[in-house]
């Protein structure tokens, strides 16, 4: 992501975010570790110009921090009902 599209983001009020998977830090290769982090969602907001090609992203709070991810990260997310 460029300063430009970081700029966006800072002036619409979130941070960028992204997911990354579960075992990633499992040495071993162990892909049936879990690690849950619950989010609060606080509903989508469209960008006047494109960020990672996306206008929609979807707003969390986490750690005292607005974090935005987009739709195609978005949708790999459960309710915290599931867990």
């Amino acid at each position: 992501m460029g300063k430009q599209e970081l700029a966006i983001c800072k002036e619409s009020g979130f941070i960028p975010g992204f997911l990354m998977p579960a075992w990633v830090n499992d040495e071993i290769g162990n892909h049936d570790s879990e690690l849950n982090t619950v989010l609060f969602y606080l509903g989508p907001v469209w960008l006047s110009k494109p960020v990672g090609g996306l206008k929609k992203h979807h707003i969390f709070l986490y750690e005292g921090e607005r974090i935005a991810l987009e739709g195609y990260d978005f949708r790999h997310l459960h309710s915290a009902e599931s867990m």
